[in-house]
């Protein structure tokens, strides 16, 4: 099934779903249907808030059957929504009735008053201080150790399978979210190709030497967090010069919101401060510097589930994580210092040292297949996007294979494939 977005909020003109409720936003919450008929509900920053069954969500959260949606203070339930879908049709409406209005079955016991009373403005007055101090009086008897309360449903409602509800001082629920691993282990001799005669072997061992000495040799030179971020900004400038950034949108919702449930599961996350961006074109193209993931309509378009999308954006987290841009940062920050002769040589070095990159390639692919574990998503699904890749590239070529910044996508799948295999006794039926 086709994935389908569907948006909730106040505003009858920019949704396809809304709600007269001043509690809900001009543009609350986002639906999707995904591949595998599963309802999505995800809180688009709404500014008061989305709860599943009395706890506030803070990630895109899967709808069970009788679960309970409160949008604002609106409730309604999964069936609600799934009603709304089924007799929203777009293509046959005109322009202005692109839209249905959210229908609760939920009905909230009301309480008419029997008789009412006339007060004069003295008698309110007199009221009003009465009762002044005896919401002050409860309040000094309230503990400070005072649990969140929640609404009562249904012993069989749930909330999202990989998260962990747990109470506190706070005034909200705080969500443990599952993270990553980090027992497991990395091997690369799964990129060895038929015919290689042991060149990535020499690849990995001269990309080790040389990124070892380079770091002897630039041990003084520091790099922090904020200087990727910096480095990372004006490459986003750059590239918005020559190409159309969209950041609205079913697509780059889509892709923000994967995102931020990735970086959720982090182990020992480094501090970078991560941003989605989407450019508008048909490169199949994805990369990633000081936090920053720009990814390209092309590769969007080449990817058929969210969990081949997740795939991507967990190896372009990972390669922030871990470092990679680190050592380049070094050395052109070095460069800078020796002026036009230092880019000489940062660029002949780089043709050089290309191929070394593999190995980080190759880890980045298997540090987020640990980052993208925990979620909902299908870690098996990188796999079918390596092998689709693959239909694109070449038989290996020994020569080609010292030049290639990337390993060849049929190495990359294998090495997914063993990844999942040997630490999480995970097989994969591709």
């Amino acid at each position: 099934m086709k994935e389908a977005v569907y948006h909730i909020g106040r505003n009858k003109n920019s949704n396809e779903i809304y709600v007269f409720n001043e509690t809900v936003s001009s543009s609350h919450a986002q639906v999707i249907i995904d591949e595998n008929s599963d309802l999505i509900i995800i809180d688009l920053s709404s500014k008061n808030g989305i709860l599943v069954n009395g706890t506030k969500i803070l990630s895109p959260v899967k709808l069970l059957k009788n679960d309970i949606i409160t949008i604002g203070d609106f409730d309604c339930t999964q069936t609600d929504l799934l009603n709304a879908i089924k007799v929203f049709d777009f293509k046959n409406k005109i322009p202005s009735e692109r839209s249905i209005p959210l229908k609760s079955s939920l009905v909230k016991e009301t309480i008419k008053p029997k008789n009412k009373i006339k007060m004069n403005k003295k008698s309110a007055f007199i009221t009003l201080i009465i009762l002044g101090i005896v919401v002050v009086a409860l309040g000094v008897t309230v503990t400070s150790d005072q649990r969140v309360k929640k609404k009562k449903y249904n012993k069989k409602n749930r909330v999202e399978k990989t998260a962990e509800v747990s109470e506190s001082n706070s005034t909200e629920p705080i969500i443990k979210f599952k993270k990553q691993r980090t027992d497991v282990t990395y091997n690369f001799g799964c990129l060895a190709s038929s015919g290689d005669v042991r060149s990535n072997e020499a690849i990995f061992k001269f990309g080790e030497f040389t990124r070892n000495a380079q770091n002897t040799v630039l041990n003084d030179v520091q790099v922090t967090l904020q200087e990727e971020k910096e480095a990372g900004d004006k490459l986003i400038e750059h590239y918005k010069e020559k190409y159309t950034f969209k950041s609205n949108g079913s697509e780059y919702f889509k892709l923000d919101r994967i995102m931020k449930d990735l970086v959720k599961r982090l182990a020992n996350p480094r501090g970078v401060e991560y941003e989605m961006h989407f450019v508008d074109d048909t490169i199949m193209n994805v990369f990633t510097l000081g936090g920053h993931i720009v990814f390209f309509k092309g590769m969007f378009e080449f990817c058929e589930t969210d969990s081949e999308i997740a795939s991507i954006i967990s190896h372009e987290i990972s390669h922030n994580e871990l470092g990679h841009s680190t050592l380049a940062l070094k050395k052109q920050k070095m460069a800078n210092k020796w002026g036009v002769f230092g880019q000489i040589a940062l660029t002949m070095e780089s043709m050089v040292t290309t191929s070394f990159n593999q190995k980080q390639e190759t880890e980045a692919d298997l540090f987020g297949m640990d980052i993208m574990y925990p979620t909902l998503y299908k870690n098996c699904d990188a796999i079918k996007l390596w092998k689709r890749m693959s239909d694109n590239e070449h038989d290996f070529n020994l020569a080609e294979n010292f030049f290639r910044s990337h390993p060849y996508s049929r190495n990359r799948a294998n090495c997914v494939e063993h990844h999942l295999e040997s630490n999480y006794n995970k097989k994969c039926s591709n």
